[in-house]
């Protein structure tokens, strides 16, 4: 790997914080910073892991373009966003399009000044749910896809687009919008009430779950071969053998974590919400020789380990 300083956006949340601790281990003499403005609950959790395997913290916004640029970096990992697809709905999308368009749109001026190549993290969301709306969400993810793309073809930086599915495992801290695996998991074992919503609140939603460890692989793949694969835009997801219906996953986490719960039902669904998703991961396999190794069974156990071994440390972002 030729790059020596690697800037990880939103490093301090689920993905990036994962993507960090592996570059850092498999790249000790390169210099790794995770940069995040530790929005999201639970992120700052991750600072003492961060600096324990040698990545640099760095507290910062994405939408503070004047601070942003002041770094110094060979590539860029945008990990950054708003990732909930209920953002916006109800209120104002202000802080979810200053971050997820904005921010963005400030890493790719970062790579154009530093002359640094970029991996932008995007979304499944990207595609319409019904022919043509895809969310605020999905809307400001593709808008920077597209910038990014302008960016490559008139600047000449390097640049990767994945459009990742649902992606679970240790250290996400989930919620009701985003988060799905992790947070049923936190309702067992913390014992808050779980409902199915939406589509008749029978929990017959389909999804293709990812294990953070693969899609981790896969980042690892591209940054090798980002010289010979820029402007390559892929799908990455559980795929076919890793999707379940939400009551399935419902029964897997019973079965690990020996815990019954009844669940509850909310019939009406929820703006932006998708019934059935299932990433096409062949473009993953053809460019990057890639495909999933977890199962849901592994994504279940492994998150479940995680958070029993740190439930103390869990319990309030859960129980309050």
């Amino acid at each position: 790997m030729n790059y020596k300083h690697i800037l990880v956006t939103g490093g301090a949340g689920f993905v990036g914080s994962n993507i960090c601790v592996r570059l850092k281990h498999i790249h000790p003499d390169s210099e790794i910073t995770a940069f995040d403005n530790l929005y999201r609950k639970g992120s700052e959790l991750n600072i003492p892991r961060l600096e324990k395997c040698g990545v640099t913290f760095v507290k910062g916004d994405v939408r503070d373009r004047k601070s942003l640029l002041k770094l110094k970096t060979d590539l860029i990992i945008e990990c950054s966003a708003e990732p909930a697809v209920t953002a916006g709905v109800g209120g104002s999308p202000e802080y979810l399009i200053d971050t997820n368009l904005g921010g963005a749109i400030n890493c790719f001026e970062l790579a154009r000044n530093n002359k640094a190549d970029v991996i932008f993290l995007s979304t499944s969301r990207v595609y319409p749910y019904d022919g043509v709306y895809r969310s605020m969400y999905g809307a400001t993810k593709l808008a920077a896809e597209h910038l990014l793309m302008e960016y490559i073809q008139t600047y000449g930086i390097g640049g990767i687009i994945t459009r990742f599915g649902v992606i679970a495992g240790p250290w996400q801290f989930g919620r009701t919008d985003q988060g799905i695996v992790s947070h049923w998991l936190a309702g067992h074992v913390f014992d808050f009430p779980l409902s199915y919503i939406g589509y008749g609140g029978k929990g017959e939603q389909v999804r293709d779950i990812l294990h953070i460890d693969d899609a981790v692989d896969l980042i690892v793949k591209q940054i090798g071969m980002l010289n010979t694969h820029s402007g390559i835009t892929v799908d990455a997801g559980g795929g076919k053998m890793n999707a379940v219906t939400l009551k399935k996953l419902n029964d897997i986490v019973s079965d690990i974590s020996g815990i019954e719960k009844p669940i509850g039902s909310v019939k009406t669904t929820r703006p932006n919400d998708v019934f059935s998703y299932v990433s096409d991961n062949r473009n993953a396999a053809k460019h990057f020789s890639w495909k999933p190794q977890k199962t849901v069974k592994d994504i279940v156990m492994d998150t479940y380990g995680w958070m029993r071994q740190h439930q103390e440390v869990l319990r309030p972002l859960y129980i309050q």
